[in-house]
């Protein structure tokens, strides 16, 4: 009876410390600021690459928003007008200054009177060689572009969402993919 009350009060102890553990923190991880709200809803992608899967990445984006609020285009080469443009190129090389040789890059474009109109993403051909790399570079940098951060779940190795930082091969890689939190984010914000 004694082993079995102690093998009880065990029970109760690990039930009582999985409910204690803290859950993982759902901050958003949106740009501030004016910048990251697209004024517009239709949001052309231009894809100026050759084997980089944009088309992939800007699918994926457009299925999981709210139709009713944003709406985006794959195109090649060119945007069909000016407001609400992603074009996206490739960089060999690329580098950021204070950090080095990076997957990707995206410089948001602001009007005279700081509305957010569009994006410029550079991806790195030199660093994102593989498939996987290159489409969960192309998710991350297409949700900067629609105004989202670097997710904050890198620390706690979480890697549920292309919007963390690291790679998409080897042993503990990150998904290639947007998560439910992104796609609320965004949706929010338009």
């Amino acid at each position: 009876m004694k082993k079995f009350l102690g093998t009880l009060a065990a029970a109760a102890l690990s039930v009582a410390g999985l409910l204690t553990v803290a859950a993982p923190a759902s901050a958003h991880h949106a740009i501030p600021g004016v910048q990251g709200n697209f004024i517009t809803d239709w949001v052309d992608v231009a894809d100026r690459t050759t084997p980089w899967p944009i088309d992939q990445a800007t699918y994926t984006w457009d299925n999981g928003l709210d139709s009713n609020r944003i709406h985006l285009t794959y195109r090649w080469w060119d945007c069909t007008k000016l407001n609400g443009c992603i074009m996206i190129w490739e960089t060999p090389g690329l580098s950021v200054p204070g950090v080095g040789q990076v997957y990707g890059a995206t410089q948001g474009l602001v009007d005279g009177n700081g509305n957010y109109r569009g994006a410029n993403i550079q991806l790195n051909t030199t660093l994102a060689v593989t498939g996987n790399q290159r489409l969960k570079t192309a998710c991350h940098e297409i949700g900067h572009a629609l105004g989202l951060n670097d997710h904050p779940g890198k620390a706690a190795g979480f890697r549920g969402s292309c919007m963390v930082q690291g790679d998409a091969d080897g042993p503990n890689p990150v998904v290639t993919y947007p998560d439910w939190h992104d796609f609320e984010v965004v949706n929010s914000r338009n």
